[in-house]
């Protein structure tokens, strides 16, 4: 039977040993952390005054409509929660925004490679559902509106979990069961790293590209690390005792500290460092000020670019890493608008109960003045209104400014018509798009900002994809050849093929092609079986590792093709279209193409929407025989198989 790990008795690991040369490294290497620490907590003018862990806590209070706790008791602590309506309107209009990667590959002599970018569009579009990124993206997105910028790290991840199987049954007193290591996931992987976390070499540099060096700090429990890196030799040395970091004794004979770390742990935790030196092509993963790799080891993907990504909201200046905020852009604003309400929900309360001078003589309760309350001798004319005018509610001009206020934050912020507040009166699909349209001249900042980070995301996804995709996953025995042949990935998606409606598209990865004909009666095969139109794209494993592309990724902000504006659109074509079908000028409508397209956009396939008949057999309703309008001849089934990598005839 296999203990448990809190059973484990966590004892004082011995220190390790370094050379001088090893220490003098490390030296620089804490002097370098530390001073990119201290450059942004320190605070700064650009995060209006305050240092940057504050900075990003007020930007969250602000966005999560934080109610203070009153000062007196007669205040309102009245929270409009405009930001954050604001800022999910804004998220909506980008949610309903298509902001997938188009993706041309060229080979070395910068001739296009035909259907090879398709079908890293396809495999990209994999990664991202096995990822889990289409909720990611939002939280991203939100995320840059939110703190003003967003980092996101890039990398190809194994999770590794405990699988634990029972050898003999619980009887009630004693069981038995044994435990293995077992792959849980393996892919491409995006993660928002906390902006906290994240420390950069230079604050006046603002493309991360450029940094001189990056690093990230995470804390985690002593047991999660384990379980990652507790296979690695220097993990012997890992103390998880916080005594142990807190005398700070230092090496004579250099700066170095052994017990030095940037973050406050408690027992049982540990600070993981992820160094990156991009001019140096250094990485680094630094444990409790273990480092856990060969110092100057190399950065351990292939593409030399740093794995994180920055993207901001609002620049402050070419010359700061780090943009602005949407709640920071609008917090004087906001202010103003709080505070207005809070004083008009006072000066309504006030109109319900105003305040009373009591010249009576007697001592009242505030009750007297409650509905059907009977009190008896009582002089009513003792008691008058202490601010008559006060006490009348919310006048015209009060109303006036508060408007005046509220347009302002529109103008500065959104539109409300991405809220659903359209024009008044019936509207057709040309007149809705075109206030969608200029509704989003205001956003398209904010469009740009968010496709670019799409964008960067992508072209870091593809140098993974090229690197880790077309790598066997496994051994698998063919009986035919009675040997052991690599196992590829392999993967449908549903796609729009022309003429037929939806469908699928395979994409799988082998070491041998076959031809177009193969393919062709493949295709016809799986799509008599399953009633799905089908085209499948092989990619050769050996040519393509083999072979150097220029890939060019572009993100073309659009409506997504099912979306309400792009089927209300699909209407108004359909109207137009009626204009040019006429038969006596020779201009006749394919109304077999449009009748695909109207499947394809709302997802269905056309060959089971609409029954195919000979125009020949239709019987006039004149009675006068058949219909003898001339029909467009079948434009046939378009044929294109992605065979990329395949030898040439």
């Amino acid at each position: 039977m296999e203990k448990s790990k809190l059973t484990e008795d966590k004892k004082v690991k011995e220190p390790i040993l370094y050379s001088p040369q090893e220490k003098l490294y490390l030296t620089n290497l804490q002097n370098r952390l530390s001073r990119a620490r201290d450059a942004r907590d320190t605070p700064r003018v650009e995060f209006d005054g305050m240092t940057y862990g504050t900075y990003c806590e007020e930007n969250r209070k602000l966005a999560n409509s934080f109610i203070k706790p009153k000062l007196n008791k007669e205040d309102s602590n009245y929270q409009s929660g405009t930001v954050r309506k604001k800022m999910l309107d804004i998220l909506a209009a980008l949610n309903n925004l298509d902001l997938g990667p188009d993706v041309n590959a060229f080979d070395k002599s910068n001739i296009e490679v035909a259907g090879f970018g398709q079908s890293l569009e396809d495999i990209n579009w994999k990664t991202e559902e096995l990822d889990g990124d289409e909720e990611k993206k939002m939280l991203r997105q939100y995320t840059m509106m939110e703190q003003g910028t967003v980092f996101c790290n890039e990398d190809w991840i194994e999770k590794v979990g405990i699988k634990k199987t029972i050898s003999k049954p619980f009887d009630g007193s004693t069981a038995e069961w044994g435990h293995r290591l077992e792959k849980v996931f393996e892919g491409a992987s995006r993660d928002i790293i906390q902006n906290e976390k994240v420390y950069l070499g230079d604050l006046t540099v603002f493309d991360i590209k450029e940094q001189p060096y990056i690093f990230t700090t995470e804390v985690v429990p002593y047991d999660v690390a384990e379980q990652i890196y507790g296979q690695w030799a220097r993990w012997k040395h890992v103390d998880c005792h916080r005594v142990h970091f807190m005398n700070n004794e230092r090496d004579e004979s250099t700066l170095y500290n052994s017990n030095w770390l940037l973050s406050d742990i408690e027992d049982n935790q540990v600070e993981i460092i992820k160094y990156q030196d991009k001019p140096g092509n250094e990485y680094q993963i630094i444990i409790n000020s273990v480092p856990m790799l060969p110092l100057g080891f190399p950065m351990p993907w292939k593409h030399g670019e740093y794995s994180l990504v920055k993207q901001i909201y609002s620049i402050i200046s070419a010359q700061f890493a780090y943009g602005k905020s949407f709640p920071a852009t609008t917090r004087l604003q906001i202010a103003v608008w709080d505070e207005m309400l809070k004083l008009m929900v006072l000066k309504t309360q006030k109109s319900f109960k105003p305040p009373m001078a009591n010249n009576t003589g007697k001592n009242m309760s505030s009750r007297v003045l409650m509905p059907s309350v009977i009190t008896t001798g009582v002089d009513p004319t003792k008691l008058t209104y202490i601010d008559p005018e006060g006490s009348r509610g919310i006048n015209q001009g009060e109303v006036a400014a508060m408007n005046i206020i509220r347009q302002n934050l529109d103008e500065l912020t959104v539109n409300p018509v991405f809220s659903g507040q359209n024009p008044e009166g019936k509207q057709t699909a040309t007149q809705i798009v075109e206030v969608q349209r200029q509704a989003r001249l205001m956003l398209g900042l904010t469009i740009f900002v968010a496709s670019m980070l799409e964008k960067k995301l992508s072209e870091l996804r593809m140098m993974n994809i090229l690197e880790h995709w077309f790598d066997p996953m496994d051994d698998t025995f063919d009986a035919q050849k009675q040997t052991l042949v690599p196992k590829y990935r392999t993967f449908a998606r549903r796609v729009p093929i022309g003429g037929q409606g939806m469908g699928q598209r395979i994409v799988r990865v082998v070491d041998e092609n076959k031809s177009a004909y193969e393919l062709f009666k493949e295709e016809e095969k799986i799509t008599e079986e399953t009633g799905i139109p089908t085209r499948i794209a092989e990619l050769n494993a050996t040519i393509i590792r083999a072979s150097r592309y220029a890939l060019y990724v572009t993100i073309v902000a659009r409506e997504k093709r099912t979306g309400p504006a792009a089927k209300l659109m699909f209407r108004e074509f359909l109207l137009d279209l009626q204009l040019f079908d006429k038969p006596e000028a020779g201009l006749i409508v394919d109304w077999g193409y449009v009748a695909s397209r109207f499947a394809t956009n709302w997802e269905e396939n056309p060959e089971r929407i609409f029954k195919q008949v000979d125009p020949a057999t239709m019987v006039d309703p004149t009675g006068e025989g058949a219909n003898p309008t001339p029909q467009p001849q079948s434009r046939g089934r378009a044929k294109v198989n992605v065979n990329v990598g395949a030898p040439v005839a």
